[in-house]
């Protein structure tokens, strides 16, 4: 019986090396692949393609990496939603986009209206 408990235990560890490729379109799937080649260390990846198995994978994963919306979710809910279901799982987010987003960004795009306008007041 304490031999079973032993087998249990080691089948247990075993998916601690899962790496969970989650949304985005295929070619997004195959980039990350390629793009994060050492975290996958080469194990192979599952691809999960809704959240009901997203989120029952996750906290048995080393690492998630977002490669896009999942089933229509955004991919800032599905990170969350990992961040408080698997905290031990490394979370990559391939869809980032570069720049400040949101209110800084459009701070920003307000600056430079403000000048544009300006100058155009100008008469030459």
């Amino acid at each position: 019986m304490i031999a079973m408990g032993k087998g249990k235990a080691s089948k247990a560890a075993r998916p601690a090396d899962l790496v969970l490729l989650c949304g985005g379109t295929e070619l997004a799937r195959a980039a990350a692949r390629t793009g994060h080649d050492g975290l996958i260390n080469g194990s192979d990846p599952v691809v999960v393609r809704d959240l009901q198995s997203l989120l029952r994978c996750a906290p048995h994963s080393r690492a998630v990496i977002i490669c896009g919306e999942l089933a229509g979710v955004s991919s800032y809910f599905v990170e969350r939603l990992i961040r408080q279901r698997a905290p031990q799982a490394t979370l990559v987010r391939t869809d980032w986009t570069r720049g400040p987003t949101g209110p800084a960004r459009r701070r920003g795009r307000r600056a430079v209206l403000r000048r544009l306008r300006g100058a155009a007041a100008v008469t030459h």
